[in-house]
């Protein structure tokens, strides 16, 4: 049994709309990064070159998190318009609804996501 096909019609589209939001909210994060890694820093003494350097490293941190996170966002879409949406990928039991308004895009219940974690 699935959970989209359980919860309301309105249930779902809150999760779509949260789900398409919070991809336009990475995609606009995402050109930021993307922006902030190929500015140009000229620095001529070492504790600028240095703080250049820290900074870039956080900018491709935050560029590469944020690129995993915008393709879990597009596949819970895409479960979604499959209708698998809210289950469970391992144990194929329903993902409780209070961890998909935590985690819309979750791909496990939570004690299969532990499982997987300890792993």
């Amino acid at each position: 049994m699935l959970v989209a096909r359980k919860t309301k019609n309105s249930k779902k589209m809150d999760f779509g709309k949260l789900l398409k939001s919070k991809r336009d909210e990475l995609l606009g994060q995402l050109k930021e990064w993307r922006e902030d890694v190929r500015a140009e820093r000229v620095t001529e003494d070492e504790v600028g070159q240095a703080s250049w350097a820290q900074m870039e490293h956080l900018a491709f941190a935050n560029l590469e998190q944020g690129q995993k996170t915008l393709g879990e966002v597009e596949a819970a879409i895409h479960r979604m318009d499959r209708g698998t949406y809210g289950v469970c990928e391992s144990c194929e039991e329903p993902i409780p609804e209070v961890r998909l308004r935590a985690l819309p895009w979750a791909r496990y219940c939570v004690k299969c996501a532990e499982r997987r974690r300890r792993n």
